[in-house]
């Protein structure tokens, strides 16, 4: 199975997962639902325990 990341549109705030690519250049990635370019990587937050 491929892995997945999640990606928020700075612009519509959508969100989404998409395949991470194996290419190890730059992408840019489009919002499906608005066509913005400003779409970032969520990072998931390590959990630590207290």
């Amino acid at each position: 199975m491929a892995k997945e990341a999640k990606l928020k549109c700075l612009r519509c705030g959508y969100e989404y997962t998409s395949p991470v690519s194996d290419n190890t250049e730059l992408e840019e990635r489009t919002c499906p639902r608005c066509s913005s370019n400003s779409v970032r990587q969520i990072r998931e937050e390590k959990k630590g325990e207290d």
